[in-house]
């Protein structure tokens, strides 16, 4: 699990992650309407998951990316725990997801 220390590695990192979880919002919804019978509730607590790690990766960066180093020293903690939670979500793989 990458550690976030710079403010411009948070600042890539997060929103790197953004748009790979972007990208697995997209292509869950798509494969749950393509190809799935009915509405899979696996997929659609997965859906709302990542939806809300979006929000707050999404919400830090809005708080946080005007912040000066002194300030990002006191929400390093927090971020790499944002970080780390959403990452998680993002890794946790489909096809073990859905067939369990």
């Amino acid at each position: 699990m990458k550690e976030i220390d710079s403010k411009e590695h948070f600042l890539q990192e997060f929103e790197t992650l953004l748009e790979k979880i972007n990208q697995n919002i997209i292509d869950l919804a798509q494969f749950q309407q393509v190809e799935m019978d009915k509405p899979s509730i696996a997929v659609i607590e997965k859906l709302n998951r990542l939806k809300l790690h979006r929000t707050k990766l999404n919400n830090f960066l809005i708080n946080h990316y005007q912040a000066d180093e002194a300030e990002w020293i006191g929400v390093r903690e927090e971020a790499q725990a944002i970080f780390k939670a959403a990452q998680e979500e993002y890794l946790l793989p489909f096809e073990e997801m859905v067939h369990h």
